[in-house]
Formats: structure tokens, sequence, C-alpha cells
């Protein structure tokens, strides 16, 4: 299959992942960010720096999302054994405790780790989760967390349409 050692890391990855998605083994699938935690061995162990993370954020809302470039996300299933789960998910939970209000807790409910397009992934989950950010242009003045809707209670559109119904 490889028998090229001169491959740089990315290109030995890209051939050994056609490789497997034509053999089946791996598969393609849309996957939520509420579904993902950080592998344990992402960044040599570290995992995401929550400061980029609400950096590359901003830059992403700031210049539009573009998805064309998470094609190349990957992750790795979570261990159904429930003590290895609880040993893949203690860096996201370790990050957690150091960061509570600018990344999403463990839900518990997560399926998958991410080894690339971690900080993407974690920035929307906290989006998702309601947290804060050092980025203050991301978050909501009053509430001060990001993600804050402006709801129209339904009398009022329900009055709007009678209104414009009448004139």
């Amino acid at each position: 299959m490889l028998d090229d050692s001169s491959l740089g890391e990315l290109a030995k990855w890209k051939a050994i992942s056609k490789y497997l998605l034509e053999e089946k083994i791996l598969y393609k699938q849309c996957i939520k960010a509420d579904q993902l935690l950080v592998h344990p061995q992402n960044r040599g162990g570290t995992g995401v720096q929550v400061f980029n993370l609400h950096a590359k954020g901003k830059r992403i809302l700031e210049c539009g999302c573009d998805t064309s470039l998470l094609v190349g996300s990957t992750c790795v299933e979570m261990n159904p054994d429930q003590a290895k789960r609880a040993e893949q998910a203690r860096l996201t939970e370790s990050i957690y405790a150091q960061y509570p209000d600018f990344i999403a807790p463990c839900s518990g409910h997560e399926r998958f780790l991410t080894v690339s397009s971690s900080h993407v992934s974690q920035f929307f989950k906290a989006m998702i989760a309601g947290c804060k950010s050092p980025e203050e242009s991301l978050v909501d003045p009053k509430t001060g967390r990001m993600s804050s809707w402006t709801v129209i209670p339904f009398y009022v559109e329900a009055s709007w349409f009678e209104i414009k119904n009448f004139s």
C-alpha cells in the first residue's frame, strides 16, 4: 500500500485514509458539534487552546463559514467500554474545568473524538451551549453569552399580521 518512507505525515495519512475509504473501513458522516470531544492525544495531549478557539470562531463568523474547508475533518469513534470512554473524555473535562465559562461541558452523549478541526468544533459546541467568550463582539452585552436570540412572542407576530391585514 505505502512503500515510500519519504512521504510526510499528512501525505501518508491521505494515502492510508483513501485506501481505508475504498475498503469501506472508514466512513463519512455529518456530525453535530455537540457529539464531539477532543481526542486525548490532540496537539500532543494539550487538546485545544481556549482563547485561540474563540479567536478562530470570531474569524469564521466575521468572514463567513466555508463548509468546504471542513470536508477533511476527521474524528475517531469513542470506545463503547465505559471505563475507556471516561479516559477518552478526561482531556476535554480538564479543559472545561480550567475554563468553564468558555468551553462547553461534556454531556456524556458525545460519540466522537476530534483529531482535526478541533478548535472549530469546540467553538460551535460552546456557541450551542451558550458559553461566554473572551471575544467581546461574540457575546450579547446583556447576557454576556454567545448565541442569545431575540425572541418575538407569538402574540406580537399575530398582532403584526392582524395590523398588516387591516392596512
